[in-house]
């Protein structure tokens, strides 16, 4: 029986789908509450703060952690992440990785927070989850690399964009 007095909470994931097949996954991790943590936009530019730069870093160290992905296109933003990532074959589900991009990330900040280099966050750097789309086609992946490269410039106009 459903509790009609609690809302439910969105589906996220694709059901009855395979996250540890090879393929192409589009991947958006946000900030807890969209809290800028790492940057801001300038003339439609991104520019990183120390904690966008970690980040970025740190996407580039998923490589060497999962032998059976590839980093693709990938945009810091204030208060999210989006990366195309690419598994080679079965392996390590898209949930495994980006646990743990989010873990070493946190912790990384918190280091940099007790060094007093970076703002202390509210409660937790990361939302609870994250968003995914499995890329069906070619035509499909252009387009979501297009859009990760034009982030930046549309920034006033994502649906993650918050003062």
């Amino acid at each position: 029986m459903i509790n009609r007095h609690f809302p439910q909470r969105h589906r996220m994931r694709w059901q009855n789908y395979d996250y540890t097949l090879g393929g192409a996954y589009f991947i958006t991790v946000c900030t807890h509450r969209h809290h800028h943590c790492f940057g801001e936009i300038v003339d439609g530019e991104m520019i990183r703060n120390a904690a966008g730069e970690m980040l970025a870093y740190w996407y580039a160290e998923l490589e060497h952690k999962f032998n059976n992905i590839e980093c693709g296109v990938s945009v810091v933003m204030p208060n999210h992440f989006h990366c195309l990532l690419l598994k080679m074959d079965n392996g390590a589900s898209v949930a495994d990785i980006v646990r743990w991009f989010k873990t070493m990330t946190t912790n990384a900040y918190i280091k940099r927070v007790k060094q007093h280099n970076l703002e202390p966050f509210d409660e937790r750097l990361w939302q609870r989850s994250y968003w995914d789309r499995v890329v069906r086609n070619a035509q499909e992946y252009e387009m979501i690399q297009n859009y990760i490269f034009d982030n930046p410039r549309r920034w006033h106009e994502d649906k993650f964009y918050m003062r």
